[in-house]
Order: C-alpha cells, then sequence, then structure tokens
C-alpha cells in the first residue's frame, strides 16, 4: 500500500515537472515566433506583447527625455 500512494506522488510530481517544461517551451515559440514578427513579449504580463518601436522613434523619444 505505502508503495503504491509513493508513485501516486511521484507521477504527481513528474506531471507537475512536465507541465512545466511545456508551458516553458510555448512560452520560448511564442517569443521566437514574435520576435521574427517584429513584435517583443513583455514578461510582467505573459499575454500582453506588442510591436517593437522603431529606432528613429525611439531616438526621437530620447531626444525628447533629454529635451525635458
Amino acid at each position: 500500500m505505502h508503495t503504491v500512494t509513493c508513485l501516486r506522488k511521484n507521477r504527481h510530481s513528474l506531471n507537475t515537472i512536465l507541465n512545466a517544461r511545456i508551458t516553458d517551451l510555448i512560452k520560448r515559440l511564442a517569443k521566437l515566433h514574435l520576435k521574427r514578427q517584429g513584435m517583443i513579449w513583455h514578461e510582467f504580463n505573459q499575454n500582453h506583447f506588442r510591436k517593437t518601436p522603431s529606432i528613429c522613434e525611439a531616438k526621437r523619444k530620447n531626444k525628447q527625455i533629454i529635451n525635458l
């Protein structure tokens, strides 16, 4: 009986590990896909991604910050 519960616990932990690995893989694939489309993945909100600003926009914003 003890071995059965032990196996059940191990199976449960194995499942959680596998689920974590799978979600990590999906996240990596999503990041790569967005990168190819010129978009950025925001870690603070996993469901949120947006287009990365162009270099010109970034420079313009930096100039505005310097002027302020």
